[in-house]
Parts: structure tokens; C-alpha cells; sequence
């Protein structure tokens, strides 16, 4: 069975998959708790495809979160399934960044991108897939044309390429521009 690692970058990127996870708790029956509430063997067999199994049967999505700036990431939180995702998975910047392309791209974003990694490589390494190249990766970025939020994500696809796929290019696959 394969295993979906979401990497969620930007405001709209992680808006936009914060609603993803609503739908795909709703189909696994997976409570605000991260709690499995059905009774369906089929479903419970296909659960570790989004989730990863916790203490006390909790279900925790495997997800990544980045951001250059902390409200997106306390947005997230707070919403009604905010509590489910690894907090340890939130990678943000107390700084802001004020919509300026070099600090988005040459210093506070440069500066998480190890950081990014670190996580992701945390959250690869338990996908029991990923040595045969079976574990998929969802990257959700929004700002895709201007902005630092862009520029910092695409410093960061190539690194995750690298490390994830052995120099496969990665791209994002949603984004809230209609041109790249």
C-alpha cells in the first residue's frame, strides 16, 4: 500500500489543505481527536495511506506545514482539526517577512530550509514505501508568481528532490495563480 507525505507551504497552500484534511478525516471517520470511529475493515486497512498510527489509537496525518509567518500556522491550529496534525511538524518564522522577495528568498526562508528538511526527512523515514519509491509526495504551495512566500518554496524543491526522490523533479501541485 502506498503512503502520502503532504509537504504544505504558504498561506493559501496550507488554507487550502487544512480543507483537504477535513474531507479526508470525514471519509476515514476520524474524529477532531484523531480518533477512528467506524467500522469498516476496508477502512481501517486503507487508513495508513494519509495517517500514521499514534499512542492511544490516534491517527495523525502525514503532514509537513511551513510558513514564513506564525498566523497561518495558529490559524491552522486553531481551526476544528487543528489538533491532529504532529506540532512538531508546524516550521514557521517569527519574523515577517512584509512581502519582501530577498528576505523571503536569500535570508528568513534560506534559513528554514534545513529545518524543513530535518522534518521531512523525519516524516520520510517512517513511510515504509520510500526505498522502492512508492511514497508519494503531495506539495501544496500558494504564491507561485511573486512574493517571498514562492521564493522560498521553490529554494526548497529542489533539496526536497534531492532527498526524497534521488534528483526526480518535484513541482507544486496546487497553487492560486492561473500562469506559473
Amino acid at each position: 500500500m502506498c503512503e502520502i507525505l503532504h509537504i504544505q507551504g504558504g498561506q493559501c497552500g496550507n488554507q487550502i489543505e487544512a480543507k483537504f484534511w477535513v474531507v479526508i478525516c470525514a471519509e476515514h471517520n476520524i474524529d477532531t481527536t484523531g480518533r477512528y470511529h467506524g467500522d469498516s475493515e476496508l477502512q481501517l486497512e486503507r487508513i495508513n495511506i494519509y495517517y500514521n498510527e499514534a499512542s492511544c489509537g490516534r491517527f495523525v496525518p502525514r503532514a509537513v506545514l511551513m510558513d514564513l509567518e506564525l498566523g497561518t500556522m495558529d490559524s491552522i491550529r486553531s481551526c476544528t482539526y487543528g489538533q491532529i496534525f504532529r506540532p512538531d511538524n508546524f516550521v514557521f518564522d517569527q519574523s515577517r517577512v512584509g512581502n519582501n522577495w530577498a528576505k523571503g528568498h536569500y535570508t528568513e526562508g534560506a534559513e528554514l530550509i534545513d529545518y524543513v528538511l530535518d522534518v521531512v526527512r523525519k516524516e520520510a523515514e517512517n513511510c515504509d514505501f520510500l526505498q522502492e519509491k512508492r511514497c508519494h509526495i503531495i506539495i501544496s504551495i500558494s504564491n507561485l508568481t511573486e512574493g517571498p512566500k514562492w521564493h522560498t518554496s521553490s529554494a526548497k524543491l529542489p533539496k526536497l528532490s534531492h532527498f526524497l526522490l534521488r534528483g526526480a523533479k518535484l513541482g507544486p501541485l496546487s497553487y492560486d495563480r492561473g500562469h506559473m
